[in-house]
């Protein structure tokens, strides 16, 4: 008798939770958002990546927005364009976080397809993916950026950056993550192999990722999990040793490294480093708020729209600078 009271009390159990699981998810299609496991797929080496050929739709309403993403074959939010790029072709590889995903913003409004649409010979191979670090962009552009025969690497830095590299884990997610040696050289100490049990629960179940979200939002935003390895006090070294790993990468493959970033005091630690070539967007930032156009949004981290038209200005400028031949700064669509 016991034991079937047992029974039906667990058989109870399961159905409220799949009742829940079955809400929960009429609940996120009705409002038009996009579970994560319609993006984002694991990575053994940078913990997370975009699942190829994935769409899907992306609404904030109390940011404004209403976006739909659309990935390429190989997960990348860009055209499918072929290895080594046509003759005549020059090709910009974006490695970077949400901002270089264009988080927020339509297909065509994100800087890298500005870029693109200004000019049919430049092709932007755009391999941001969302909640990145440094770290995770350093081994982004080693394994996959090289590929493409890029002639500029825009690395995209974000001011939550210098955290994210200290990180292991972030939304839940295991993150690769380096530490210095006693003579200054990167080591790699995470490698997020194979997906945990809380990974594959918020993969699978809606209602693990709705609660998930709600009870930690901090780690939903990627801003939790610190691990300090002994080099905390030198976190600035590190992301130094990142991005001059990166330059180095992109002289091997005979391009130029761009870091292109919106936070000032990022300037001095990047103005010595020979490898790179830092821009700084803030003057165009400015410049859109004095015409009364704010880039952000109202969470004060992501470019919005006008953002992204900001840092296609700027990088436009810049690399008409390197190649003469293109035109890039007057060719910029303007939305």
């Amino acid at each position: 008798m016991r034991t079937a009271r047992w029974i039906a009390l667990l058989l109870l159990v399961g159905a409220a939770l799949t009742a829940v699981e079955g809400g929960v998810r009429a609940i996120t299609r009705l409002s038009g958002r996009c579970h994560p496991a319609c993006l984002i797929r694991h990575d053994d080496l940078l913990g997370w990546s975009f699942s190829p050929g994935a769409v899907g739709r992306h609404r904030v309403a109390a940011l404004g927005f209403d976006v739909t993403y659309h990935l390429n074959r190989a997960g990348y939010r860009s055209p499918d364009y072929p290895t080594v790029a046509a003759a005549g072709v020059r090709r910009l590889v974006v490695v970077g976080d949400s901002n270089g995903f264009g988080w927020g913003v339509a297909d065509d409004r994100h800087f890298s397809a500005l870029l693109a649409a200004a000019d049919p010979h430049v092709e932007v191979v755009n391999l941001s993916v969302s909640g990145y670090g440094t770290d995770q962009e350093f081994l982004r552009l080693r394994r996959d950026g090289l590929t493409h025969s890029p002639d500029v690497v825009l690395l995209q830095v974000t001011p939550n950056d210098l955290a994210d590299i200290r990180r292991r884990r972030i939304g839940g997610r295991t993150k690769p993550r380096f530490s210095l040696s006693s003579t200054g050289a990167l080591r790699l100490h995470t490698r997020p192999t194979r997906p945990s049990v809380e990974e594959l629960l918020l993969a699978s179940c809606y209602a693990c990722a709705w609660l998930h979200g709600r009870l930690q939002p901090d780690a939903a935003a990627g801003t939790a999990e610190m691990h300090d390895s002994g080099d905390g006090d030198n976190v600035t070294g590190l992301f130094r040793e990142l991005v001059r790993a990166a330059g180095r990468l992109a002289a091997e493959a005979g391009a130029t490294l761009l870091v292109v970033h919106a936070v000032p005091e990022l300037d001095a630690a990047l103005g010595n480093l020979a490898e790179v070539s830092a821009l700084n967007v803030t003057p165009h930032f400015t410049r859109a708020r004095a015409a009364g156009e704010e880039p952000l949004f109202a969470d004060g981290l992501h470019w919005n729209a006008r953002g992204h038209r900001a840092v296609a200005d700027a990088v436009g400028e810049h690399i008409t600078s390197l190649w003469p031949d293109r035109s890039l700064r007057r060719g910029l669509v303007r939305p």
